[in-house]
């Protein structure tokens, strides 16, 4: 049953594309006055469309800003960490859901504790931590801080799977 109004919807949805165009409107700013020629004379000015779209710009800011070595310094870190983290996270949240072993408790609570301490607390600690291990620089840089944010805490949970269909059965959970 929908008790919603049609004029409840329509406002919905005029909200939510005022709030879009808000938060798109400064980026079609940004977008235009980077397209601008390069050079005094033609400063961009509000958000009129440049006099030609100078695609130049972004050839210039790739080659200064050495964005090729960056670009694959990050893609190598992201096709790595990524299924890496994952996979460990998915194994981390299916053992504290389905096994129980002694300290397990403890564990799981220590695990709780570092995703109540922000990340941002914790990047100075972590250079000088990296530093100290001759990491910085490297690729193994990056497993300390993204394997301490211990992404399993969405699988903890995982218990649920195994005890619906006994419910659901008219059995018992343990």
């Amino acid at each position: 049953m929908n008790t919603a109004s049609r004029t409840q919807v329509t406002l919905n949805y005029l909200l939510i594309v005022v709030c879009s165009l808000v938060a798109v409107y400064p980026l079609v700013g940004v977008i235009l006055a980077s397209l601008y020629p390069s050079g005094a004379a033609s400063a961009p000015s509000g958000f009129a469309l440049p006099p030609s779209f100078d695609w130049h710009n972004y050839v210039a800011a790739w080659d200064q800003g050495n964005f090729a070595a960056s670009f694959t310094t990050s893609s190598i870190v992201a096709v790595v960490m990524v299924p890496a983290s994952v996979g460990l996270s998915i194994l981390g949240g299916f053992a504290f859901a389905t096994m129980r072993f002694r300290g397990s408790r403890a564990i799981f609570y220590l695990f709780i504790l570092g995703l109540i301490i922000p990340t941002e607390a914790t990047i100075v600690p972590l250079y000088y931590d990296v530093r100290a291990m001759g990491l910085l620089d490297t690729y193994w840089a990056d497993p300390p801080g993204d394997f301490r944010r211990a992404g399993f805490r969405h699988l903890l949970d995982a218990r649920r799977v195994f005890v619906s269909p006994a419910i659901d059965a008219g059995g018992r959970p343990d």
